[in-house]
């Protein structure tokens, strides 16, 4: 059979069978508009941040490695990606269905909870929070421009005003949980520097005992090659040492600055508005698609309607 025949013969099948492809594609697509209309809209509200650019290291990474000692470092921190980890993990989260948010409606002020935002009507409250953050991560996305590396926050809710706030939640909790973790590692690093610099003092003071001594004792030193070569020795040896308590002074008063620094540690490009307008549903495209998938259910019924009566 050519093209031009299965055309034709498949013209004719619609024809016979017209009200039973039709009926259905008009049926899917009533079901799938009625749903769309009845289906509560949702509210978007959408933020955007970076790392700030950290600090030059200090020399007491390779002055601990000098000693044979580890130092905890950068834990890329400073990566977007971290942070798109970071706003999905259960250490945000937690924290962001932990509380109430207050919400103006048209009565006066409301508190709400995710957890009855999202139905979690489990009988245990770590259920419920379980729940509720399972949820929370369904209406969340985290993306990272690809040219500047911002992270990108959107999140979505029934209502306008709770979409701002929990987004404006998320991004408090990131930046309190990086100064958490800056402070750890600069009180991390200041004790270790403290020890460091406590040892590297007495070092010094010995060394500066033994020129001294050296000095005492062989103040003609300078007629002698030996001695002037062990008076170099010693000297470089002090030299040394204070360049050392200097660096490592240096790297203490730092630390302790980073111990008890508040500044953000992230840059908020665009803060969190809230959305006046709803999310649009995609109606149309809903609608066609439905008529396209009625009519193919419709043709496969027709089918099975002809086969059963030839046979």
């Amino acid at each position: 059979m050519s093209l031009s025949e299965s055309l034709d013969a498949f013209v004719a099948f619609a024809r016979r069978h017209l009200r039973l492809i039709g009926g259905t594609a008009l049926a899917a697509a009533a079901i799938v508009t009625l749903s769309t209309l009845l289906r509560d809209r949702t509210f978007t509200a959408t933020a955007s941040f970076m790392s700030q650019t950290a600090r030059a290291g200090s020399n007491l990474g390779g002055l601990a490695a000098q000693f044979g000692i580890a130092v905890p470092g950068d834990l890329g921190g400073d990566s977007p990606q971290f942070y798109v980890d970071l706003i999905t993990s259960r250490e945000i989260l937690d924290s962001v269905v932990a509380i109430p948010y207050t919400i103006p409606t048209a009565s006066g002020q409301r508190r709400v909870s995710l957890a009855t935002i999202f139905d979690a009507n489990e009988s245990s409250p770590a259920k419920r929070r379980a729940h509720t953050m399972r949820k929370l991560r369904e209406h969340l996305t985290a993306t990272i421009g690809k040219q500047t590396g911002v992270v990108n926050l959107a999140v979505t809710t029934p209502d306008p005003y709770l979409s701002q706030a929990v987004a404006a939640r998320i991004l408090d909790q990131i930046n309190s949980f990086n100064l958490r973790k800056r402070q750890s590692r600069a009180r991390a690093e200041r004790a270790f520097t403290e020890e460091r610099l406590d040892s590297a003092r007495g070092d010094l003071s010995i060394a500066e005992n033994r020129l001294e001594g050296f000095m005492q004792e062989n103040r003609q030193y300078r007629s002698s090659p030996r001695l002037s070569f062990d008076f170099d020795r010693l000297s470089r040896d002090v030299t040394t040492r204070q360049a050392l308590v200097t660096t490592l002074t240096q790297a203490y008063e730092q630390a302790r600055i980073d111990e008890v620094r508040n500044t953000p540690v992230i840059t908020v490009l665009d803060s969190p508005e809230v959305p006046p307008n709803p999310d649009p549903r995609g109606l149309v495209t809903k609608i066609i698609f439905s008529v396209l998938l009625g009519a193919l259910i419709g043709i496969a019924l027709a089918w099975l309607r002809e086969r059963r009566r030839r046979a």
